[in-house]
């Protein structure tokens, strides 16, 4: 290579690491954990880059972590919604924002999204969602397997459960189309995952998609557990992270030039038919539950 040539790509090097680095100085994260986590969950999402290494994250240790009790938990309603919101304040964080939540907490960025509660969200990648507290209550194995779900229901069960969740109250089914619709969603999902069950997603997806929105994606593994979709032992759903960061780059977000592979994120964005026929059969009951909650 002559010197003229070495002199351009140095100076083409220096501009695009300069353009980087702009681009991440003005970013932040803001990780919300699941139930039974605390902010450290965060861990695994900078190891395996779904959050970038070298920009400025932010995690707040929901109430229930605090009280010591996990359930105390209001199951991502109006305490979660107050704790990351003043968080925010307190610290005068007035950078963009792109959120990173996991089971509870992807739901609680969702309702906190969606209810306006925080202005500088600019993008959400969710990791196993709910749509409706209750209908997880109401689903998981200990209420069906037991007089608990016959007796109480979705709506009682969740409540006696959890005294501090209100099922009249804001859910993530409720406000997901309350969002901004510039701010573009990612969430991915097992099919495998045995306490909420992915019709949670594909029903918040179906809603989001209703109001033609081009820049929301649903990821279906058919491996992976609760809260544990990417690193989980098959290591079968890196690739998720290879799709995480197209997302990034199409959207103008810090994301990392190893990990791009010019996937087609089109593959990732079920059509409104498909995932109404997905939905059609209610394996789970979730729509004939719903109803009822």
């Amino acid at each position: 290579m002559n010197l003229s040539k070495l002199f351009l790509t140095l100076a083409l090097t220096c501009n695009l690491l300069t353009f980087c680095q702009d681009n991440e100085k003005e970013f932040n994260y803001l990780f919300v954990h699941g139930l039974g986590g605390d902010r450290n969950q965060i861990r695994p999402y900078i190891d395996y880059k779904v959050i970038k290494k070298g920009i400025a994250c932010h995690s707040f240790n929901g109430p229930e972590v605090n009280e010591g009790s996990f359930f105390k938990s209001c199951l991502g309603q109006e305490d979660d919604i107050e704790q990351i919101s003043d968080g925010i304040t307190d610290k005068n964080i007035s950078n963009p924002l792109i959120g990173v939540g996991v089971s509870k907490g992807a739901a609680t960025l969702i309702n906190t999204v969606g209810s306006q509660a925080i202005p500088n969200i600019k993008a959400l990648v969710l990791e196993s969602p709910f749509a409706n507290a209750s209908e997880v209550v109401r689903n998981h194995k200990l209420a069906r397997y037991s007089a608990l779900g016959f007796l109480f229901g979705g709506d009682r069960l969740a409540k006696w459960s959890f005294p501090n969740y209100k099922p009249d109250g804001i859910q993530p089914i409720k406000v997901v189309n309350k969002i901004p619709r510039d701010v573009p969603i990612m969430i991915f999902h097992s099919k495998k995952d045995a306490l909420i069950d992915i019709e949670h997603s594909r029903k918040l997806y179906l809603e989001l998609i209703k109001e033609n929105r081009d820049n929301v994606y649903l990821i279906e593994t058919e491996d992976g557990d609760h809260a544990n979709v990417i690193w989980n032992q098959t290591r079968k759903n890196l690739f998720i992270l290879n799709v995480i960061h197209e997302f990034y780059k199409k959207y103008n977000l810090p994301y990392c030039p190893e990990l791009i592979k010019n996937i087609d994120l089109k593959k990732f964005q079920p059509s409104l038919k498909e995932i109404q026929k997905k939905l059609m059969p209610q394996s789970s009951g979730f729509s004939s539950l719903t109803s009822k909650l």
